[in-house]
């Protein structure tokens, strides 16, 4: 069996469309571009995203295809019948949530921006904003290199995080990544996915630090914070393009985007109350980030003034915020992780200072 036929494709990395020529195949759809190939679809995992005419995706993958030609939309109606099936279902689904979240975001100009993303971030599905957290978290590991852990050490990260989620069932699988960026600073991806740089682990001194981080981080996970920045960044295009199966970290501006979202009072208080919550449930004490946060304020002093971390400056510490951890000074009844694991994290991932670095032989003394 083969069908030829055009249409237009958008890869999901350059903006615009490109016309194609789209051959059907007994097992897949080939794209091609003056006699370059530039992808094979497997027939299996195709989905249809809206019919009339047909835009196809890739199950797991980026791109949208739409088939421009009548006689080709006929002979893949016959070859995957199982696509069409629902077709007129999943368009109106379509329509229904496109129109709910246009509504909410219209709902922006009168009770605020913020507020509007809040209440269309639930109509986006979990399985979207994962594809979208696992292009963000490729395309910063691609420009970031990741710490080396050795067994032990990436034991004990995986061991900590499934001990400050136990009490939560989130709908993707959580990660943590320990990632060498030029800031102080931790934040959350879409998807489940948490980043802490290299250079914040350099400045925390106990693992409960680091418990802390993570369950202030895990709690704008689990409120899906980082998508509501998302859609407040990025506006309606954000939601329409997540909910047709793209994911390009173009919506967002890139990854890097992402490292210095900042939130709301409000959105910060939420985390800390489940951050908080995490740790008491996880017998950790609740110090960690408090202590952080403020010892991070006290320092980068240098010759031109003060210089605020990244991390205050995407975690703005406000009174009240202080207050709260001063109210939940919960000592907890066990370590975030032993003395040895915690030891190995921060042999492979923290540099040594250039003061500790081999000392220059003496140079050979002139002559007179």
């Amino acid at each position: 069996m083969s069908e030829s036929g055009h249409g237009i494709y958008f890869d999901g990395r350059s903006a615009g469309g490109r016309h194609v020529d789209i051959r059907l195949e007994t097992k897949e759809l080939v794209i091609s571009e003056a006699d370059e190939v530039l992808a094979r679809w497997p027939l299996s995992r195709l989905v249809l995203l809206s019919d009339g005419p047909p835009r196809i995706g890739l199950r797991g993958r980026d791109g949208v295809l739409t088939i421009t030609d009548p006689d080709l939309r006929t002979a893949l109606k016959a070859a995957v019948p199982r696509l069409f099936r629902s077709g007129f279902w999943r368009s109106a689904r379509l329509a229904l949530i496109l129109g709910l979240v246009t509504a909410a975001i219209g709902s922006g100009l009168y009770f605020g921006l913020p507020r509007a993303a809040e209440a269309v971030v639930p109509f986006i599905p979990p399985s979207a904003e994962a594809r979208l957290g696992a292009n963000d978290l490729a395309q910063m590991k691609a420009e970031f290199p990741a710490c080396a852990l050795d067994a032990k050490a990436d034991a004990a990260i995986k061991q900590l995080t499934a001990r400050i989620l136990a009490p939560v069932t989130l709908p993707y699988p959580p990660t943590v990544d320990l990632i060498d960026m030029p800031i102080e600073n931790a934040f959350a991806l879409p998807g489940g996915h948490v980043v802490v740089t290299l250079k914040l682990i350099a400045a925390m001194d106990t693992p409960d630090e680091l418990a802390g981080v993570l369950a202030h981080e895990f709690g704008h996970v689990i409120e899906r914070h980082v998508m509501i920045g998302v859609v407040e960044n990025a506006g309606l295009n954000a939601v329409i393009t997540l909910l047709a199966g793209g994911s390009n970290s173009t919506i967002v501006g890139g990854a890097g985007t992402l490292a210095q979202l900042s939130y709301s009072r409000r959105l910060e208080a939420r985390a800390d109350a489940h951050g908080l919550a995490l740790l008491d449930q996880a017998k950790i004490g609740t110090k960690g980030l408090a202590t952080l946060l403020n010892r991070l304020e006290k320092k980068q002093k240098d010759e031109i003034g003060f210089t605020i971390p990244a991390i205050l400056n995407s975690h703005p510490p406000s009174p009240e915020r202080e207050a709260r951890a001063a109210a939940a000074d919960l000592p907890g009844t066990t370590p975030a992780m032993d003395v040895a694991a915690w030891a190995a994290i921060k042999a492979a991932c923290v540099k040594p200072p250039e003061s500790a670095a081999k000392p220059k032989q003496d140079e050979k003394k002139k002559p007179k």
